[in-house]
């Protein structure tokens, strides 16, 4: 927070005293501003990391005769809710001590490190105003950020190539000057929908309330997610059987809400379809997208000079039939100007139509070893044999690797199974 590290896109709140000249981008510990807000109640300031990161605790501090003297912290993992820090004994929230002063930092260690994307402080008490400046702390003093598949797809910043829209608000971009607005909902054909150009891993959304003119805040309460490769196939994110209804708790104007799938899909299409909202009359919106990779279907990877590994697949990826048994996949190492070390790669899949380990035996972390000079190498995938009349289905098999301790998505297939149990 302090050195910038943070954007100022990733902080919010709610209930700010001052909105123009104290908004919750000031709330860096020693900055020259602050947040504050007149009122503790449902009042917060929070930040979203972009990544999971292990925190493992909080500097605060306030100004001049305003400071916040309590305060409750709530985190987010990846694929979880949003929950309050509790006590071990006996479950209930934790109210953490905050400052004594104005200007002087108090700094509060968790009773263990907690792996959260987003970090949201709601004041109890205050003397004054509530008014604070916030640090977060992690692992050796700084945030441990790791590759996790929670990175910006490209909405916010127009990076990577995204198609426009299939309606023509084109403006609902995170943090954008416009919006994406529905008049009346719910409409079950309107859908904000994003195509990829190439399928991505998707893990999650972040939305966004945009106020009208008069700052009257009409937000999204909930939604469905439809995603798939083409619009005949975009089925509904469901619980058992029926689509699932994602539930949003906006709370205030220009503030997040990250919702985290809990399992990574891999799709070229996703929708966000809009149900209710906080008046009932439409919504204006803004959302982001989480992916395991960039925009155009890669990553730039610090110190390599080409994508080192890749899976070598048709065009649509491996095709099998369940009897088959095993598929070997192919992976190729990329060197430039040619190999002079030994390599390693690890191998994972996941779910897309086929599910584990019903129809395959799934492959987590599974390392592939390249010697000095090699550049081809492979990998079997047990299939499974059910004797059930299924129809065709597909998993994922993608690859990671691992640089200067960050974990990196670099390849991905298809894998199609064909179910010959109807054949004769």
């Amino acid at each position: 927070m302090e050195n910038g590290q943070i954007p100022n896109s990733r902080i919010s709140s709610a209930k700010m005293g001052d909105w123009d000249l104290h908004k919750a981008l000031e709330g860096r510990l020693n900055n020259g501003d602050y947040w504050d807000t007149d009122t503790t109640y449902s009042s917060w300031m929070q930040v979203y990391l972009g990544l999971t990161a292990k925190a493992v605790g909080l500097i605060t501090q306030g100004n001049g005769q305003n400071w916040v003297i309590s305060y409750y912290v709530q985190t987010q993992s990846f694929g979880g809710e949003l929950l309050y820090i509790t006590h071990d004994s006996n479950d209930s929230r934790k109210l953490f001590p905050g400052n004594t002063d104005g200007n002087g930092s108090f700094t509060n260690i968790f009773d263990s490190p907690i792996e959260t994307i987003l970090i949201r402080v709601e004041p109890y008490e205050c003397n004054g105003v509530c008014q604070l400046r916030l640090e977060i702390l992690g692992c050796n003093s700084s945030l441990a950020l790791s590759k996790d598949c929670v990175i910006p797809s490209g909405m916010e910043h127009v990076t990577g190539e995204i198609d426009r829209h299939v309606t023509d608000h084109y403006g609902g971009r995170l943090n954008g000057v416009g919006a994406w607005e529905l008049y009346k909902i719910p409409i079950s054909t309107e859908l904000m929908q994003v195509t990829f150009t190439n399928p991505m891993f998707i893990s999650g959304i972040i939305l966004q309330c945009r106020p009208q003119g008069t700052l009257e805040i009409n937000c999204l309460t909930s939604i469905l997610i439809k995603l798939g490769n083409d619009t005949k196939s975009m089925q509904y994110i469901n619980d058992n059987d029926t689509p699932r209804i994602f539930h949003v708790n906006h709370q205030a104007i220009y503030a997040y809400d990250i919702i985290s799938f809990e399992s990574v899909i891999a799709a070229k299409l996703i929708g966000i379809q809009p149900l209710t909202s906080s008046l009932h009359t439409g919504i204006r919106m803004r959302f982001e997208i989480l992916t395991c990779e960039d925009a155009d279907g890669t990553l730039t990877l610090p110190n390599f000079n080409a994508k080192p590994f890749s899976i070598v697949a048709p065009a649509g990826g491996y095709v099998t039939r369940e009897t088959d048994g095993t598929i070997a996949i192919t992976i190729r190492r990329t060197c430039l100007p040619d190999c002079t070390s030994a390599g390693i790669v690890v191998v994972n899949t996941a779910d897309y139509t086929a599910t584990a380990p019903g129809d395959y035996t799934p492959l987590q972390g599974e390392a592939v070893n390249f010697a000095t000079a090699d550049t081809d190498a492979t990998v079997s995938l047990s299939i499974v044999d059910d004797y059930d009349i299924d129809p065709d289905e597909r998993l994922v098999v993608y690859l990671a690797i691992s640089v200067t301790g960050e974990t990196y998505h670099v390849s991905f297939t298809y894998i199609t199974i064909i179910d010959d149990d109807n054949l004769i």
